[in-house]
């Protein structure tokens, strides 16, 4: 296929699809891809896909599901570092607490 054919193919899908946004799903492809690997992808990234046969539009159920999982994981995150903030905040609380009787000795001592 040459380029203007290529493009031209391209153009074709963009106005073909009618969202902003996209869930393709991977198809094997013989330089190592893998199939079955969901993203979403915007229109143009979407008909690039499409016209090379590297990827297949998902269907309403796969989309819906990985958008449940891309929210189950971002909560899953977000929660993650909910708790390493905590962890920080107590260990720092310890560190003040030991430090504190040392701190008011240097303070009695420069007061003197």
């Amino acid at each position: 296929m040459d380029t203007r054919d290529y493009y031209h193919k391209i153009r074709e899908t963009v106005r073909s699809l009618e969202d902003e946004f996209y869930v393709v799903m991977s198809r094997e492809t013989p330089d190592g891809g893998r199939a079955g690997v969901m993203t979403e992808v915007n229109r143009q990234q979407a008909a690039k896909l499409l016209v090379e046969n590297r990827a297949r539009l998902a269907t309403a159920e796969e989309a819906k599901r990985h958008h449940a999982d891309n929210h189950k994981n971002r909560q899953e995150a977000q929660a993650l570092a909910e708790a390493s903030q905590f962890q920080l905040f107590k260990m720092a609380n310890a560190v003040i607490r030991a430090a504190e009787p040392v701190l008011k000795a240097d303070l009695k001592k420069s007061k003197e």
